[in-house]
């Protein structure tokens, strides 16, 4: 008998090894950080501010400082929103179960957190659409700058502006129409530093506090839904199409 060749034993031994498939990337850990992250921003508002307005501008801060790096994610879509989702969780974690509902009640917290899931939305798909327009990593960069632009348009904007442009942008800011729908809540630019050093708003140009969450959460949504359709007529970015070629 003739003993077999070397390499036929070899590959008689591969073939007989079962095929190992690879491990499936695990979402818990890739998702606990963002929502650590933002419980704990929020918390920390929580414990400066107490029960007041000032949790909920905490929450609206950490969204906007926090959602648009961990969303960052080029080519992995599914990944940017479940960042963006354990961000929002986190927020709406600390609101949830600290603040008394006597002050903080169902109905208009309610509310509060579908107006917040709006504008984290937006965040998210603007993010993931400056992403595929070829910006890169300076893509969350661009989007927290435009974010706080927007948030802080009560303090550097508003002596620019009518009243009438006013009260439009107050309808869709996230954190003017908690003020107004949570009526416990003392008016923010009623706050003695707001009054005295920040804004005009409702002194020289005459705004009241908003309550139309729906106008609210209709514009967030609608512009997150607008780059959704974008994302998706273009799946890769700029840069990705430009390293195929």
């Amino acid at each position: 008998m003739t003993a077999p060749m070397p390499e036929q034993s070899a590959s008689s031994s591969n073939a007989a090894a079962p095929a190992q498939t690879p491990r499936k990337p695990t979402v818990l850990p890739d998702l606990a950080l963002p929502f650590a992250a933002a419980t704990a921003f929020t918390a920390l508002a929580r414990v400066e501010s107490g029960a007041t307005l000032g949790t909920i501008i905490g929450g609206h801060v950490a969204i906007i400082l926090l959602l648009p790096p961990f969303t960052f994610a080029p080519s992995r879509p599914r990944r940017q929103l479940q960042a963006s989702a354990a961000v929002i969780a986190g927020v709406l974690a600390v609101w949830w179960t600290t603040l008394d509902r006597a002050n903080f009640p169902i109905g208009p917290m309610l509310r509060v957190s579908i107006c917040t899931i709006a504008f984290r939305l937006n965040l998210a798909m603007l993010t993931i659409a400056a992403e595929r327009i070829g910006l890169g990593a300076s893509a969350p960069g661009c989007v927290i700058t435009i974010a706080i632009a927007f948030f802080t348009w009560p303090i550097w904007l508003a002596e620019h502006i009518s009243a009438a442009t006013a009260a439009r942008l107050a309808t869709i800011h996230p954190t003017l129409i908690a003020n107004g729908l949570l009526t416990s809540t003392f008016p923010w630019f009623e706050q003695p530093i707001a009054y005295r050093d920040l804004t005009v708003l409702n002194q020289t140009i005459p705004c009241a506090l908003p309550t139309n969450w729906l106008a609210c959460t209709a514009v967030h949504g609608g512009i997150a839904a607008a780059l959704a359709i974008g994302v998706m007529v273009r799946p890769k970015s700029l840069v990705a199409e430009k390293q195929s070629q």
